[in-house]
């Protein structure tokens, strides 16, 4: 369901205009914020959604994947039959907003959607141009849309940043909606879950499908989590480190670690707790907080390293992965695919359990390096 006040003013058709704004990224690292997923419905008070998207390669659409939540268990993301879900691939409007223009590519129709993650091929296949803007447009052409619909999901931020994501610009990677009563404009508490296929093995898109809030892991004392990863394409020199997290408890400061895989230190220091507000367990207040290297660092490519984060006895913070949709289709390009999010269980390190599932090797902590 929506999770916030802007979502819910979409819906009944109001007004609702988040910021707009650009920005440029070049980071290593999973880069990407979320709280939650968020559902935008598709049909009732004529809403419609657009995945906006900068593509960084030159080809054809063989085609794409998305997430839609068909279930009938979940009360209010969908009704009755799903409707006829329309998929448009539109060229950008060529002004500054960036909007759909109205002009398709190629489209595709979904009667009565029961994927969750469908993987369609457009009709004409669409031919896209590197460096251009692009816009994948859901609408419900169902008679009667308000009582048969299905909901796109996206990733959820409760209070958006401005670039919402470090990975891309606003304008690169956004969610656009508009309905009864609104033109198209940026909805910037959600970011699209999708991914391009082109026809001569290219992916494009962004491939986290689901967050982890729910299994936090403490920080402080004995316990500890990391990213660990091997540097799989070039080799990266890197300036400074960022890691999204909460503080629950205490002042002392969170220490950052950088290590090879064999333990050898690299370099380690501290952010100030003051950097990082005081909240508690029951609401946590998740933020990014950034550690400068005292000099550029070198990642060597093909070697592992450690991005390890403690704190002293007394004093507790806590964060959450987020997951890469490889079970479902997402290629290893729409997400960080060097390595995963570990936290320490007595002397051992393991990946995180969900669902039932322990040392999971599919989730990344929130976190980036900085050039």
């Amino acid at each position: 369901m929506f999770h916030s006040l802007c979502g819910l003013l979409v819906v009944l058709g109001l007004s609702c205009r988040p910021a707009f704004a650009q920005y440029t990224t070049g980071v290593f690292g999973s880069a990407i914020n979320a709280d939650a997923l968020n559902n935008m419905r598709i049909g009732p008070n004529a809403t419609q959604a657009s995945y906006r998207f900068m593509s960084n390669h030159a080809g054809t659409v063989s085609s794409v994947r998305f997430y839609l939540i068909t279930s009938a268990t979940k009360v209010g993301y969908n009704s009755g039959t799903g409707g006829t879900l329309s998929v448009r691939l539109e060229t950008d409007d060529g002004t500054s907003y960036h909007r759909p223009s109205g002009t398709a590519l190629g489209s595709y129709s979904i009667y009565h959607p029961s994927q969750s993650f469908p993987l369609i091929s457009l009709s004409p296949a669409p031919r896209l141009n590197a460096g251009e803007f692009y816009n994948l447009v859901f609408a419900n052409t169902d008679s009667n849309p308000s009582a048969n619909y299905v909901s796109v999901d996206d990733l959820y931020m409760y209070h958006p940043l401005n670039p919402m994501q470090p990975l891309f610009s606003n304008l690169d990677c956004a969610m656009l909606v508009r309905n009864t009563t609104e033109g198209w404009f940026v909805f910037d508490y959600n970011t699209p879950i999708f991914q391009i296929n082109f026809s001569d093995g290219a992916r494009i898109g962004q491939g986290y499908m689901e967050v982890w809030p729910e299994v936090p892991r403490v920080i402080g004392g004995s316990n500890a989590v990391r990213e660990q990863f091997t540097v799989i394409g070039a080799t990266r020199v890197v300036a400074s480190v960022a890691v999204r997290l909460a503080r629950t408890t205490g002042t002392a400061p969170l220490m950052v670690r950088l290590e090879t895989s064999s333990g050898t230190l690299v370099e380690q220091g501290y952010i100030a707790a003051s950097s990082i507000p005081l909240s508690s367990t029951s609401s946590p207040n998740y933020v990014w907080a950034t550690y400068k290297f005292s000099a550029l660092r070198t990642l060597y490519s093909g070697d592992s390293y450690h991005i390890v984060l403690e704190a002293s006895s007394g004093t507790s913070y806590q964060t959450f992965p987020i997951r890469k949709g490889s079970y479902y289709g997402f290629a290893n390009t729409s997400y960080f695919p060097d390595g995963y999010a570990q936290f320490r269980s007595g002397s051992s390190w393991v990946g995180w359990t969900q669902w039932g599932q322990t040392n999971r090797t599919d989730a990344d902590l929130q976190f980036y390096f900085v050039p």
